[in-house]
């Protein structure tokens, strides 16, 4: 990267790449550990590439609150993921109980 980034954009696409492929059969879970081998989550090792491409940004302040707001994004997408999961099941259950 030769220029700083344009921030906004550059959020609201990978706010639409996670909306877009977050239910996909292929995805990956952002939770689970990346490696065997690794004691990161697949989010961790994606920020911390993202952070050695990043570094070469002029300004590392602005690029580390955008990796914050991207973490962010991330785990308020798999939390609200995991607790419509976890309603369905509820509910999927107390069905099954009154039938």
């Amino acid at each position: 990267m030769l220029e700083e980034p344009q921030w906004e954009l550059v959020f609201e696409k990978t706010r639409w790449i996670i909306e877009k492929y977050r239910f996909s059969h292929s995805n990956v879970p952002m939770d689970k550990i990346f490696h065997r081998d690794s004691d990161l989550t697949c989010l961790q090792k994606l920020l911390e590439c993202m952070r050695k491409t990043l570094g070469k940004v002029a300004n590392c302040f602005i690029a580390e609150e955008f990796l914050t707001q991207i973490e962010n994004l991330f785990l308020s997408t798999y939390q609200s993921e995991s607790k419509s999961n976890a309603e369905e099941n509820e509910n999927e259950c107390s069905n099954d109980l009154t039938v």
